[in-house]
């Protein structure tokens, strides 16, 4: 259980948490609890003593990969930003690394018969940092209604469910309605821009008050931000959660998330003792870590992935016959294990990340390795005996070297069965300016959301805003989709989410690899850190800076 977990079981609620206890990915040598017997991967050690002493003062200092280019958390549009944000700002609920949803702000919740109503019963005891006032159900409608506002353009406009209104239904309590039934609405509740700001100043000086002051809630108060650099926050004293054992958070007295976007600076930063944790570390660099003997490496099932797209309004990817030639034909397990160095899991050509608990275990249909002769028996049904040349090109974006490889190894694969194309190179903003969506074959790189249905929905369904890259909506699968979303009951739930994976990967325009795993690295004196999956929030408020073994 999380720190500060005191909510009831109501039978509502209990459906629920069965359902979206999405996990079933656990750190390899990683960390346990919120506190609690730490499991690491490499020998401990006491370092160096003065060193040593100096960072067990209280002061965590976090390499970050990437600058978080803001900290305001309703107009906020970047991963790092995400991150940051948490440390200040609370929301209605939290979710632990293995995406099972817990209480923060809200201590119980619960559904109306048809999923079209949630209710979010508030603790009496949260607080905002900068004045002391508590937080409210009119700063939760005031919130969420500057996130649904047209006139804002937050990118969390339509992102935290199909809301249709907030209602304030007394000081601790607060009422969302849906335009449609959703039963993943807990784990929306979790989402960056759910983080709740007050009404007061969203009243009087407008979300872009939040630009450069902290307006939060959260375990940690903002000292010192500099974009490009770092951001310093300060422990809140006054932190309304406690971890399992009663004792306050957060756990150390300040973060420094320091930006170091280049992966040796990073790798170095940990072999000298400047940094204490590091994330996003590239699997190329990976064995440096592991040989540090005072330091902890951890590996989590990530959702990241790097999808091979065909656009099934294209010929020739009109004929499933083609598509299906193309899986057979592209060899799983070596593209994993070169473009990945191994660090991940196998993709079964559908969008479900293997630690959400409604993820299927598909058998690997195309595979897992390559299957030429059934890719060119394929091919030739469909016409292609003599071999294929696309007349586009498969356009990447080779800003990572897993996309790079991922392409390149794609079309020697492919190659061998007659297949011919040209790769073309463009660079991230082109890709984004006008190219992605716009051809029939396409390599991007995607990583997962809390709920399971999120980028299913975002390139699946008619209408979304990335559906141009396959152009695959079938009403089946769209029907499918929606009882997945609206079901409250676990089975009923999961049945109709393998029912989607299975139209997916029968007949769906993505070859999915593999999907990667996350790769962090903590001095070993870093206890209780649990890396994310999914790279939206670090949880720092945990973290104790120890040699206690």
């Amino acid at each position: 259980m999380p720190p500060g977990d005191n909510s009831t079981d109501g039978i509502t609620r209990r459906l629920y948490l069965a359902s979206l206890g999405i996990g079933g990915a656990t750190a390899i040598a990683g960390c346990s609890g919120i506190s609690g017997e730490e499991q690491a991967s490499g020998n401990e050690t006491e370092g160096d003593e003065t060193e040593t002493s100096q960072q067990l003062s209280g002061h965590l200092r976090f390499g970050l990969y990437a600058p978080p280019l803001g900290i305001n958390p309703i107009t906020g549009s970047i991963i790092e930003g995400y991150v940051v944000q948490k440390w200040m700002y609370s929301t209605l609920t939290m979710r632990d690394s293995n995406l099972n949803v817990h209480s923060d702000l809200a201590t119980d919740w619960e559904a109306s018969d048809d999923s079209t109503q949630w209710t979010f019963m508030l603790r009496d005891d949260a607080r905002f940092n900068y004045n002391g006032n508590r937080v409210l159900a009119e700063d939760v409608k005031a919130t969420f209604d500057t996130v649904y506002d047209e006139d804002v353009g937050s990118p969390g406009n339509g992102a935290l469910g199909p809301i249709e209104s907030v209602e304030v239904v007394n000081d601790h309590a607060v009422q969302i309605n849906l335009e449609s039934s959703y039963g993943n609405m807990p784990i929306k509740m979790a989402k960056p821009w759910a983080m709740i700001a007050p009404k007061e100043i969203l009243d009087s000086d407008g979300p872009q008050a939040l630009d450069n002051t902290d307006y939060g809630s959260g375990p940690f108060n903002l000292k010192n931000y500099i974009p490009e650099d770092e951001i310093v926050v300060t422990a809140n004293e006054d932190y309304y959660l406690t971890d399992e054992n009663g004792d306050a958070l957060p756990g150390v007295q300040q973060v420094t998330g320091q930006v170091i976007e280049d992966p040796t600076t990073r790798i170095n930063n940990m072999r000298n003792g400047s940094s204490d944790i590091i994330t996003g570390v590239p699997p190329e660099n990976w064995s440096q870590l592991e040989n540090m003997s005072e330091v902890r490496t951890n590996t989590v099932p990530g959702g990241t992935f790097y999808s091979i797209a065909m656009r099934v309004t294209d010929e020739p990817f009109t004929d499933n016959r083609v598509r299906q030639a193309f899986k057979y034909a592209v060899d799983k397990e070596e593209i994993l294990a070169t473009a990945q160095q191994g660090l991940g899991v196998l993709g079964q050509d559908h969008q479900l990340a293997p630690f959400y608990n409604v993820a299927p275990d598909l058998p690997q249909k195309y595979g897992p390795g390559a299957q030429p002769e059934r890719a060119r028996e394929l091919l030739a049904e469909a016409g292609y005996g003599d071999g294929l040349t696309l007349d586009f090109p498969l356009i990447v974006s080779p800003t990572s070297p897993q996309m790079e490889k991922t392409a390149v190894l794609a079309q020697e694969h492919l190659s061998e069965v007659g297949v011919e194309f040209e790769i073309r190179r463009v660079s991230w903003d082109q890709m984004w300016s006008g190219i992605f969506g716009n051809n029939p074959f396409s390599i991007m790189s995607w990583f997962c959301r809390p709920e399971p249905d999120f980028l299913m929905n975002q390139h699946n369904t008619p209408g979304a805003p990335w559906a141009g890259e396959t152009m695959f909506h079938p009403d089946e699968f769209v029907e499918t989709l929606r009882a997945a979303q609206s079901a409250l009951d676990p089975e009923t739930k999961k049945a109709r989410y393998r029912e989607c994976a299975e139209i997916m990967q029968d007949r769906g325009g993505y070859i999915v690899p593999f999907f990667a795993s996350r790769l962090h690295a903590a001095q070993n004196y870093v206890k209780n850190f649990q890396p994310d999956p999914l790279a939206l929030r670090e949880r720092v408020e945990p973290v104790r800076l120890s040699n206690d073994v």
